[in-house]
């Protein structure tokens, strides 16, 4: 288990590292609200529709973070910061400019979550090396 976590963990945290070499442009937001993510109503997220322009195309977006959690105010907050008709700086991928989001990098959760999948790998092994 121990492995999983950190396993998953390393993968977030390679994804979210290489959104800081992304190129920097100005988007336009379209909406802005709190949705749940799954039925149970416990992982509330903004979702931010924006719109912006690369090489003469358009694109939209939605992805505040890659990979985040956030609580009901958090999410809440950051909803009501983001107006609509407002224009806003993100990052796009250039190889595949469909792909941005509004913050780019990381938050540092995922040092914790490696942290604790080290711990429970280590505790795994001692309960089995006991038996």
């Amino acid at each position: 288990m121990g492995l999983l976590i950190i396993g998953s963990s390393l993968y977030s945290l390679s994804k979210k590292r290489r959104t800081l070499n992304w190129s920097l442009t100005y988007a336009e937001i379209l909406s802005s609200e709190v949705i749940h993510i799954d039925e149970d109503g416990f992982h509330p997220a903004p979702q931010i529709y924006y719109r912006y322009l690369i090489d003469k195309v358009y694109y939209t977006g939605n992805t505040y973070q890659l990979d985040r959690a956030y609580k009901l105010q958090e999410a809440t907050d950051i909803s009501k910061q983001h107006k609509v008709g407002v224009k806003i700086p993100i990052y796009y991928d250039k190889n595949n400019p469909s792909t941005s989001v509004i913050i780019r990098g990381y938050n540092g959760y995922e040092n914790n979550v490696i942290l604790l999948g080290i711990i429970s790998t280590i505790a795994g092994a001692y309960g089995m090396y006991i038996l």
